[in-house]
C-alpha cells in the first residue's frame, strides 16, 4: 500500500430495502481518491475515482458519515493495523459543547473552530438538557436529557446548572492530540483567568464567569468517547418544535466552503431562534422527495437535488412571529446571487452563493410549508 494510503471498514444502506452493504473504503491523501472493495462479494466495488463530495483526511475517522457519489457510508472502523496506528496515535475526535450563555456566539464561536489550523468540524447537534434525572416517555420534551447524566460521563468542572436553560450546540471536532488542541482554543475554566492567560481563547471572549464560560469540552479521551455516543450517537428526537418555523439549509457547497459560522451568526444576530440545527449528508432520494414540489417549476431541479447531496449540510429550524417565512426569506435574499448582490447586497446568498444551484441557502418559500419541511428533515431522515 502506498505510504500516504489509509483503509477502514465502511457500511451502507440501500434506501429502498434498508439492507446494509458492508466495504473497504481505502482513501489515497495524495490525489483524494477513494475506492471501495465489497467484502461480500470479494470484488471491487468501486475502481480508484476521485469522488465529486471531495473527500478530506481530516474527515475520516471512527463514527463519521461521509458521502461518496451521493450515497452516504458510515466508517464503523479501521480495516488494517496500519491505519490503526496512524489514527490512534496522531488524531482523534474530541467533544465542544457551547453552553446556554453563549447560544447568541453559536455562530461566531463555530466561525472560529473553522478557521483553526489543524481542526476539523465533524457532527452537529443542538441538544437541550434537563435539571434532574426524571424522565418522561409520554412528555413533549422526553428527548432532553439530564445534565447531571451528561456530566457523569467524564471529569469536568462543568456544572449542571450551567447547562440548563436554552439549547446547547454539540460539535464535534477531530485533529491531531485532540484533547490538548480543545483545551488550549477553549482556555482556562475561569473566564477571568482565560482573559489574562490566554486572550485569544473561546473562554476570554465569549465567557461572563467561571460558571458560565461558554465551553465545555472533553477532559480525556475516554470522556470524550462516552460524550460523543451519548450525544450524537443514540436515537432520540431532536429539540426542533415544528410550529411558527422557516428551515434554512446551508447547502454543502457553503458548508465545504466554511461560511456555516458566519451564516448562522447572521440568523442569530437578528434576534431570531435556531430551534432546532443538525449536520446530515442527504441521500439523493431524500434530496429528490425534499424539492419533489420544484419539480415542474424550476429548470434547476435536478441540479439542485445533485448538490444538496454532494456532502454534508446544516439543516435548521428557525422560529419568530407570524411572518417568519418572509423575515428568513429576507434575510436569505433573491435565490439568484447576482441578482442578490445587485438589489440586496447585505443578504446571505449575495454574500455567499455562487450561482443558481450553489447559492448558499434553501429556505422555506410559503408558511404551510416551514413545519412539514422540518419534520422531514428532523424526524423523517
Amino acid at each position: 500500500m502506498e505510504q500516504s494510503t489509509c483503509a477502514f471498514n465502511v457500511t451502507m444502506k440501500d434506501v429502498g430495502t434498508d439492507h446494509e452493504y458492508n466495504f473497504v473504503l481505502s482513501f489515497y491523501e495524495r490525489d483524494k481518491s477513494i475506492s471501495l472493495y465489497d467484502v461480500k462479494n470479494k470484488r471491487m466495488f468501486l475502481k480508484r475515482n476521485v469522488p465529486t463530495e471531495g473527500i478530506e483526511m481530516g474527515a475520516l475517522y471512527i463514527g463519521a458519515n461521509i458521502t461518496v457519489f451521493s450515497r452516504s457510508l458510515k466508517i464503523v472502523d479501521f480495516a488494517d493495523e496500519k491505519t490503526k496506528r496512524l489514527f490512534t496515535t496522531s488524531r482523534g475526535a474530541g467533544l465542544l459543547l457551547i453552553k446556554p450563555d453563549s447560544y447568541r456566539n453559536i455562530g461566531q464561536i463555530l466561525d472560529i473552530i473553522y478557521h483553526t489550523p489543524g481542526l476539523s468540524v465533524g457532527r452537529l447537534r443542538m441538544v437541550k438538557f434537563t435539571s434532574d434525572n426524571h424522565h418522561n416517555s409520554s412528555s413533549s420534551i422526553s428527548h432532553h436529557d439530564s445534565a447531571q447524566s451528561f456530566i457523569a460521563l467524564g471529569s469536568s468542572s462543568t456544572t449542571p446548572s450551567s447547562l440548563v436553560g436554552d439549547n446547547c450546540l454539540a460539535v464535534e471536532i477531530v485533529g491531531e492530540d485532540i484533547i490538548a488542541r480543545l483545551h488550549e482554543l477553549v482556555g482556562p475554566a475561569d473566564p477571568n483567568d482565560a482573559k489574562q492567560a490566554a486572550p485569544a481563547s473561546l473562554r476570554a471572549i465569549f465567557g461572563k464567569s467561571k460558571d458560565k464560560n461558554a465551553i465545555h469540552v472533553s477532559s480525556d479521551i475516554g470522556s470524550a468517547k462516552a460524550e460523543l455516543a451519548f450525544l450524537f450517537d443514540r436515537s432520540y428526537p431532536y429539540t426542533s418544535v415544528f410550529t411558527h418555523c422557516s428551515v434554512c439549509i446551508i447547502r454543502p457547497h457553503a458548508v465545504a466552503s466554511k461560511f456555516a459560522g458566519n451564516i448562522l451568526d447572521h440568523i442569530l444576530s437578528t434576534g431570531l431562534e435556531v430551534s432546532g440545527l443538525r449536520s446530515i449528508s442527504i441521500t439523493t432520494e431524500d434530496a429528490a422527495d425534499f424539492f419533489e414540489s420544484y419539480r415542474t417549476v424550476v429548470s434547476e431541479y435536478e441540479r439542485w437535488v445533485k448538490e444538496l447531496s454532494s456532502g454534508p449540510c446544516i439543516v435548521m429550524e428557525v422560529r419568530g412571529d407570524h411572518n417568519i417565512v418572509q423575515t428568513v426569506r429576507e434575510l436569505a435574499g433573491p435565490y439568484d446571487p447576482i441578482i442578490a448582490k445587485q438589489l440586496y447586497p447585505e443578504s446571505l446568498r449575495a454574500k455567499y452563493g455562487i450561482d443558481n444551484v450553489r447559492n448558499a441557502l434553501h429556505v422555506t418559500d410559503i408558511p404551510r410549508d416551514g413545519p412539514l419541511e422540518s419534520k422531514f428533515l428532523f424526524s423523517v431522515i
